[in-house]
C-alpha cells in the first residue's frame, strides 16, 4: 500500500513539475501535457483498480454535482446579459476540437482520478486536514502559486493581486470543492462538475465578456457557495458511505439540524432559480419583459420610476394609439404611435403623451422591440436607487486600481472564511 501511494505521488509530481518546467512549441505544446497527464490518469486507475472505484461511485452526489455546475453555468450567462459576450480565440475546426478534447480530458483524467486516490486513502480518518492539503496541492496544477514570484514586486503589487483575483483563488476555490466531491462520490462526482465548466470555456465559441472584477467575484464565490450548499445538505448517512468516520455525541441533535437545514437548502435553491427566472425575463429571453422609462415624455400615462411591462409583437397587429419601445439610435424610447404609412413596408411616426409634436424621426420596423401591455406604478424606483448606488460604489473603486483591487481580494478571502466556518459546524462528526 506504501508503495502505492510513493508511485502516485511521485508520478504526480514528476508530471508536474515536467508541465510546468518543460515548454514545448506547435503542437508539441498539446499532446507532450497529455501524453503526462494520461500517464497519470493510467498509474491511478490501476492503483486503484475498478472494484473500489465502482465503490466510490455515489449517483446523487454526482448528479448534485452536475447541478451545481449547470446553475453555476446559468449565473456566469447571466451576467454576460449584462455584460455582453465575446468570441473564444479558441480553434473550431474538427482537428481543432480534437486536439483540444484530447488536451483538456487528459487532464482531467489524470488530476481528478489522483485526487480522488488521496481523498479517499487519507480522507476517512482525518477528512478536514486531508481536504485542506489536497486542495492547495491540486489548485496549483490550474494556477502553480510559485508564479507569484515572477510577478512580484511590492512597489506594484497589482499584477499580484491580479495572479491571486483572477487565478490562484477561483483555482483553489473550485479545487476545494472538487476535492470535497471527491471525498463523497469519488472521481465521477468531481468529473460530472467540472465537465459542464469545461465543455463551455473549450467548446462553446461564445462566452461571457467577463472583465477582471467579475472574473474575481464569480471564479471565487460560486464554486464556495457550491462548496457551502452541499456540505450543509450532507446526511449522516452520506458521509458513513463516504467512509468518514463518525463521532456521533448527539444523534438526534444532529438530525434535527439536518432537517432544517435541507428545508433551508431547498428553500435557497428556490430562490436561485426564481432569480435565473427573474433575470432571464428582465433581459428580455421570454416573449414579455420589464422596463423603466428614462424619461418623463410620456406623462402622465408612464412616469419615470413606473415599470412598463411590454410583449414582443409582430408589426401588423400594431394600431395607431399604441405605445411601443423603440431604438432611436441612441437610446430606448418609450412613445405613442401617431401615424402608420407605408404599405409594403411599415413606418410609424410616434410622440410622447407630453410632448406638443410628433418625433421628428420615423421608426422602422427593425428599430421595434415591443409593445407596452401595462404599467406598474413607482415599483421601478427601487431598481433606480440600485443602479445608482451600484454605479457610485463602481466608480469609486475604479478611481483607485490598488483599493479595488485588495477590496474584491479581502471579499474572496471572507468567502473563504465563511466557508471554512461553515465546514467547522461539522467537525464535531468527525473523529479526531
Amino acid at each position: 500500500m506504501e508503495i502505492k501511494r510513493v508511485l502516485v505521488a511521485s508520478t504526480l509530481t514528476t508530471v508536474f513539475l515536467l508541465t510546468n518546467i518543460y515548454q514545448p512549441t506547435g503542437m508539441d505544446a498539446y499532446f507532450v501535457p497529455s501524453a503526462l497527464w494520461l500517464l497519470v490518469a493510467l498509474v491511478s486507475f490501476w492503483v486503484i483498480g475498478i472494484q473500489e472505484l465502482k465503490s466510490w461511485y455515489r449517483g446523487q452526489i454526482t448528479l448534485i454535482a452536475s447541478a451545481v455546475a449547470v446553475a453555476q453555468l446559468f449565473i456566469i450567462y447571466d451576467v454576460g446579459l449584462f455584460v455582453g459576450f465575446g468570441y473564444s480565440a479558441l480553434s473550431f475546426t474538427p482537428l481543432g476540437i480534437m486536439v483540444n478534447m484530447l488536451y483538456v480530458s487528459s487532464r482531467l483524467l489524470g488530476v481528478e482520478l489522483s485526487r480522488a486516490y488521496f481523498m479517499k486513502t487519507f480522507g476517512h480518518k482525518r477528512p478536514l486536514l486531508t481536504l485542506a492539503i489536497v486542495s492547495f496541492a491540486f489548485a496549483n496544477v490550474y494556477a502553480p502559486i510559485y508564479r507569484v514570484v515572477e510577478v512580484f514586486n511590492l512597489s506594484q503589487p497589482l499584477p499580484i493581486l491580479d495572479f491571486l483575483g483572477t487565478r490562484f483563488l477561483p483555482s483553489l476555490t473550485a479545487s476545494l470543492l472538487m476535492s470535497y466531491l471527491s471525498l463523497l462520490g469519488g472521481p465521477v462526482a468531481s468529473i460530472a462538475y467540472r465537465v459542464p465548466l469545461l465543455m463551455a470555456e473549450w467548446f462553446i465559441p461564445i462566452y461571457p465578456n467577463l472583465n477582471w472584477g467579475y472574473e474575481v467575484l464569480l471564479g471565487t464565490l460560486l464554486p464556495m457557495l457550491g462548496f457551502v450548499y452541499i456540505s450543509q445538505g450532507l446526511s449522516l448517512r452520506d458521509l458513513r458511505r463516504a467512509g468518514v468516520r463518525l463521532n456521533l455525541r448527539n444523534p438526534s441533535k444532529i438530525r434535527r439540524q439536518e432537517r432544517r437545514e435541507h428545508r433551508s437548502l431547498l428553500v435557497w435553491g428556490a430562490i436561485l432559480a426564481c432569480g435565473i427566472l427573474m433575470v432571464w425575463f428582465a433581459s428580455g429571453l421570454f416573449s414579455i419583459y420589464p422596463t423603466i422609462p428614462a424619461s418623463q415624455s410620456m406623462s402622465p400615462s408612464i412616469k419615470v420610476g413606473d415599470v412598463a411591462i411590454l410583449e414582443k409583437v409582430e408589426l401588423e397587429k400594431l394600431r395607431v394609439g399604441d405605445v411601443i419601445q423603440f431604438w432611436n439610435g441612441e437610446q430606448m424610447m418609450i412613445h405613442r404611435i401617431y401615424e402608420i404609412s407605408g404599405a409594403d413596408s411599415l413606418v410609424f411616426t410616434t410622440k410622447g403623451d407630453a410632448n406638443n409634436a410628433p418625433d421628428a424621426e420615423l421608426v422602422y420596423p427593425s428599430q421595434i422591440r415591443g409593445r407596452v401591455l401595462f404599467t406598474i406604478p413607482m415599483v421601478g424606483w427601487v431598481s433606480i436607487y440600485l443602479k445608482e448606488a451600484f454605479t457610485l460604489l463602481w466608480n469609486t473603486l475604479l478611481a483607485d486600481s490598488v483599493i479595488t483591487y485588495a477590496t474584491l481580494t479581502t471579499l474572496t478571502l471572507l468567502a473563504l472564511t465563511y466557508g471554512a466556518y461553515k465546514t467547522g459546524q461539522i467537525r464535531r462528526w468527525f473523529r479526531r
